[in-house]
């Protein structure tokens, strides 16, 4: 149990985890949100530096700062760990500058975990935001050189395009002409073309374990998908549920919905754990070295029910039935995650390709020679913009949304294809091997939290923008 301070200030990004964490009655505890940015991030591009500008519109809470500092007895600054959690920490700590302040992390949106929070929270660090430097110089200068032939959401658009003319990664097919309902799963990721295929014959079956892998916002919005005509709306809704929080409960019903995390904490698989043994046998719990484990400092874990005592069915009356509809997906979904999991039977396929080595699986028996396409997942999509910091979970569905309002890509049964406008650009461009290089660069430039040299970085620029008509 953390230590009872006479007055705690706990400082976090979001107003929901703030109401949240307000209905646990903790008395002594305080929390603020900064709603995002209480400065905004201002690029100096000649001396290549992130500054900061105060936001008008959030004087109220930098005074509420001021008022409340100086009467506490701990201070915690539980903004998130990418970088504009990073950023927005170090805004405070500079604010707050005559003031003691340590750095927590809130891996549980619980009672317990909120005071977890509290008692081991530690001394300011180090504190890393250069990639968010480096999203601002890309986002802007891409912006600056190619919005009059792209329009919005260049940088996003570039990687769109970029990923669809492949090679592709893929694990998941569809046998050309078949319904995307039907799929083959490969053992191993294949790089392929987008609109490549592959030769396979039926070999045999196989029986095979289906571990089932935690969800993520954008894996609940892939499931979704085909119900909402608009994904932004869905994550409001998804956004909705999480700070529903029943009467007799002092929780809410999940955890953090904005997440690209596939997995859970150790302590959220214990405390499942030891809930799950409460009704059914040890045995029947996923064994511990098949848990996928987080690191503490990682941001958000996989979204999940906060307990799972409480069944759709005790809450069916207490919420509109969108809401209903997604907690129980995300709880029926949360107990194959968490259950040992039965072999089922699988028909084996063997590539007739003699440079692949793969072999696939699907529930589908057919003695012909099929011919399978892949297929981009868009949860693997909002992924693959996230490794490149050009998405934040937060806005997923609104990206979605843009890309097609703007006829770049279209979706179906949890897929993503290329529409019109993105066909036209793909051939639109000179050198595709350029353009990806160039991509690759700033990705690994914002992974690794590089600090660019400014002339290499320009040429980089440079270099993309003369490949595209």
């Amino acid at each position: 149990m953390a230590k009872s301070y006479q007055y705690t200030l706990l400082i976090v990004e979001s107003p929901t985890i703030a109401s949240i964490i307000r209905h646990f009655n903790i008395p002594y505890l305080e929390v603020i949100a900064t709603h995002g940015f209480c400065w905004k991030p201002i690029y100096d591009f000649s001396n290549n530096k992130l500054h900061y500008r105060a936001d008008p519109d959030k004087r109220d809470i930098r005074r509420k700062l001021k008022e409340r500092v100086p009467w506490a007895d701990m201070i915690v600054v539980a903004t998130d760990t990418d970088s504009a959690g990073e950023f927005i920490a170090f805004t405070i700590r500079k604010y707050l500058k005559k003031h003691s302040l340590k750095r927590g992390y809130i891996q549980n949106l619980s009672k317990s975990g909120i005071l977890n929070t509290i008692e081991h929270s530690r001394p300011f660090e180090d504190l890393q935001f250069q990639s968010l430097i480096n999203r601002y110089v890309c986002n802007l200068l891409l912006e600056k050189k190619l919005s009059s032939k792209l329009g919005k959401f260049v940088w996003i658009k570039l990687l769109t395009s970029s990923l669809f003319r492949g090679p592709v990664e893929a694990k998941i097919f569809q046998k050309l002409g078949e319904p995307t309902t039907n799929y083959w799963f490969s053992d191993k990721a294949i790089k392929i073309p987008f609109k490549g295929k592959i030769k396979i014959q039926q070999t045999g079956k196989s029986k095979r374990y289906e571990i089932k892998e935690p969800w993520n916002t954008a894996d609940i919005l892939e499931k979704i998908s085909d119900n909402y005509s608009s994904l932004k709306q869905a994550q409001i809704d998804l956004n909705d549920l999480f700070t529903l929080v029943p009467e007799d409960w002092n929780h809410g019903l999940i955890s953090y919905p904005r997440t690209s995390s596939n997995g859970y904490y150790e302590q959220s698989w214990k405390y499942d754990c030891n809930k799950w043994i409460i009704n059914n046998a040890m045995e029947s719990f996923l064994p511990n070295p098949l848990w996928n484990c987080l690191e503490p400092i990682v941001p958000h874990e996989s979204i999940h029910p906060i307990d799972l005592a409480l069944k759709p069915s005790e809450v069916r009356t207490k919420m509109r039935k969108k809401y209903y509809d997604l907690y129980f997906l995300i709880y029926e979904h949360h107990k194959m995650v968490l259950q040992m999991p039965q072999k089922t039977e699988w028909i084996v396929y063997e590539p007739l390709q003699e440079n692949i080595k793969n072999s696939f699986f699907s529930k589908s028996s057919n003695n012909n020679t099929n011919e399978l396409v892949p297929l981009l997942k868009i949860s693997d999509f909002l992924l693959y913009l996230t490794t490149y910091e050009a998405a934040r979970p937060s806005g997923y569905g609104q990206i979605m949304d843009e890309l097609i309002a703007d006829n770049w890509i279209y979706t179906n049964n949890g897929c993503i294809y290329p529409d019109k406008k993105l066909e036209k650009h793909l051939q639109n461009v000179d050198d595709w091997e350029t353009l990806k290089n160039g991509l690759d660069f700033i990705k690994n430039g914002i992974a690794n939290q590089s600090i660019w040299p400014d002339s290499k970085l320009f040429d980089m620029i440079q270099r993309i923008v003369s490949k595209i008509h």
